[in-house]
């Protein structure tokens, strides 16, 4: 089997390296069309900027593994302030917002939206006014 040039993978080329595997899962379905898996992962990892993708081509394998990055600190941090203000601003934009549809638009759980709204609470951020059902947020301070 030829050897994968790494480089062509990241720009979005790829070469069949099976050609009779390829033609089976073509007939059956299972692939849509040559090349264009690798495309759909890179444009979809755009979407996730925690994970990392590392190539191996161990032997005649070859491999593809999905890790995530390793945060310091400070930029854990920096992150988590990233996502407060985008709650926060969510919630100026529209105060009715759920913390379930918040954590959709977000990316996390419910839990971590509670946790950040509680926060918000606490530091005079925002106000309940009215019921869970029915009520909406007040924006008291937001980041400019």
């Amino acid at each position: 089997m030829p050897s994968v040039d790494f480089s062509l993978m990241e720009a979005g080329q790829s070469e069949i390296r099976n050609k009779l595997i390829a033609a089976t899962f073509k007939k059956l379905g299972i692939i849509e069309q040559w090349g264009n898996g690798l495309k759909i992962i890179f444009d979809d990892l755009k979407n996730y900027p925690e994970i990392e993708l590392n190539w191996s081509e161990p032997g005649i394998a070859f491999r593809v593994t999905f890790s995530k990055k390793s945060y310091t600190p400070e930029s854990l941090g920096t992150t988590m302030e990233k996502m407060s203000e985008k709650i926060l601003w969510l919630i100026k934009d529209n105060p009715e917002i759920s913390a379930k549809e918040l954590a959709y638009i977000v990316n996390r759980s419910s839990r971590t939206i509670e946790r950040a709204i509680a926060k918000f609470k606490e530091e005079g951020r925002i106000k309940r006014i009215g019921p869970d059902k029915g009520g909406h947020w007040e924006v008291m301070k937001c980041t400019e």
